[in-house]
């Protein structure tokens, strides 16, 4: 047996703020670790903390959790998984990490959360999304690129919840590692980045709109 952990967490930050109000939850991220110190945490969130609307697959610190006097509270859960289940998930992370930058938020899912939908786009993830289909892969009986919410995966993992409090509480002495949340970019290179991104996920939003009406039987 081995043991992954999933992060629930309130970030102190004014888009974390947005999304709790919006979605009307205590949470607005979650965050997968294979460590029980959580030093590194997989997700798909922003990569730089000044470009809200510029993001995919990272390796979070618990730094990102402090935002001078301010801690995320956060709820841990921690999971048992047989050594194959263990095995699929490692896989389906560490081919993120390989992916070279090709896996990116899906920003269009993000804004369809309050509606129950999540839209299908090749390699784009929210960061619910991907550890809703992370636990599927692990061995839960969740189906594989439904939508996953928040509130939802908090409720089918309330048998393993360890820790409730802030961040502070649990994490002592965080590393940023490689974790480039911090660098800030400047504005042009910002806004560039942003439009590539959304022109990227625009582009695979419309070839997966096209597969999913040419299997419509019209």
């Amino acid at each position: 047996m081995q043991a992954v952990y999933i992060v629930f967490s309130a970030t102190p930050y004014k888009m974390g703020r947005f999304i709790r109000t919006v979605l009307h939850n205590r949470y607005n991220h979650v965050s997968l670790a294979f460590d029980e110190d959580l030093s590194t945490m997989y997700s798909y969130a922003r990569f730089h903390v000044n470009v809200p609307l510029y993001g995919g697959f990272v390796s979070e610190s618990p730094c990102r959790h402090f935002c001078g006097e301010t801690v995320s509270y956060i709820k841990i859960c921690r999971i048992e998984l047989e050594d194959e289940n263990y095995r699929h998930l490692r896989r389906f992370v560490e081919s993120m990490e390989d992916g070279g930058g090709k896996y990116i938020y899906n920003t269009y899912s993000a804004m369809l959360a309050p509606l129950h939908i999540r839209l299908l786009i090749r390699d784009s993830y929210t960061c619910a999304e991907f550890v809703g289909d992370a636990l599927s892969i692990a061995g839960f009986e969740l189906p594989l690129g439904a939508y996953h919410s928040l509130p939802s995966t908090e409720r089918i993992l309330a048998p393993y919840v360890i820790y409730e409090g802030t961040c502070d509480g649990y994490v002592s002495d965080p590393m940023w590692g490689k974790d480039k949340f911090p660098e800030r970019m400047g504005r042009v290179n910002a806004m560039k980045a942003t439009m590539r991104s959304f022109t990227r996920l625009t582009a695979r939003a419309i070839v997966s709109m096209a597969a999913l009406l040419i299997d419509i039987p019209w």
